[in-house]
């Protein structure tokens, strides 16, 4: 594939072949799961790094980067500037502070995570129809349309699945993870608790302690244990700490609770 010659001139009738990067195992097999469930891709190769991403572009020659930001060594920025005019780049990210770098490298589209189904599909869409720049009020549309999540992918034992994020009962601190407990089964996802923060439902959604994101519509009960702290216990019997700012936090919504 020549310097100028974008991967869009001639794509037509064959299965785009793509390079997944991220450092984060979780996020590659979502990835993957993704690119093989669509019959307009083939997935030709994996990195955890921008330097093995590099290297695998040069061998592979790939149509498409699904490509993180944040990652050790060799930044995805550094990555898609390396390739630029050479191959799609599609960021997938959780942070969105890197669009303007994004629409000045060119990305095809700027993926947060955690993104749904739909919204990968989405980014195939417009590669296929070869936009290859987004414009700067696309990405700004396509953050706004993100910033408050309703749907969550998570994997089980039966793979990959979408869970309303209505019917998360509440998230969990895991380290650089988030656990995510919902009808009596739990999740794990690649996704920090302050980014999850960001994008929840303010008014639904409350960060009760550093470890723990509650769902209020699934608290039975709050009592003060002193110091300004208290203990919310959920309908499913789990009894969860309450920092004091929590305390601040939760207590003007709970108005039906006797404090």
């Amino acid at each position: 594939m020549s310097s100028n010659e974008m991967p869009g001139n001639n794509m037509a009738g064959r299965r785009l072949r793509c390079l997944v990067v991220d450092d984060e195992p979780l996020a590659r097999d979502l990835l993957r799961t993704l690119v093989g469930e669509d019959g307009r891709l083939e997935l030709v190769g994996e990195a955890e790094d921008g330097r093995r991403a590099l290297d695998l572009f040069r061998e592979l020659e790939p149509d498409i980067l699904f490509l993180d930001i944040r990652m050790p060594g060799a930044s995805g920025v550094d990555v898609a500037r390396a390739v630029a005019q050479r191959a799609h780049v599609v960021f997938t990210t959780a942070f969105e502070d890197y669009a303007v770098t994004a629409f000045e490298l060119q990305a095809v589209d700027y993926l947060l995570k955690p993104f749904t189904r739909s919204r990968f599909q989405h980014a195939v869409d417009r590669i296929l129809e070869q936009e290859s720049a987004a414009q700067p009020d696309q990405i700004e549309r396509a953050l706004n349309a993100e910033k408050v999540m309703t749907t969550l992918t998570v994997r089980s034992r039966r793979g990959y699945q979408m869970l309303r994020v209505a019917d998360v009962e509440r998230f969990e601190a895991a380290d650089d993870y988030a656990r995510v407990h919902a009808a009596g089964s739990s999740y794990l996802i690649s996704v920090r608790m302050h980014e999850l923060e960001e994008r929840l439902p303010e008014a639904v959604f409350i960060r009760v302690h550093r470890s723990h994101l509650v769902n209020l519509r699934f608290a039975r009960t709050l009592v003060p244990v002193g110091s300004g702290r208290g203990e919310l216990t959920m309908k499913d019997g789990t009894t969860i700490p309450v920092s004091r700012s929590g305390m601040a936090a939760v207590r003007p919504i709970l108005k039906n609770i006797d404090l």
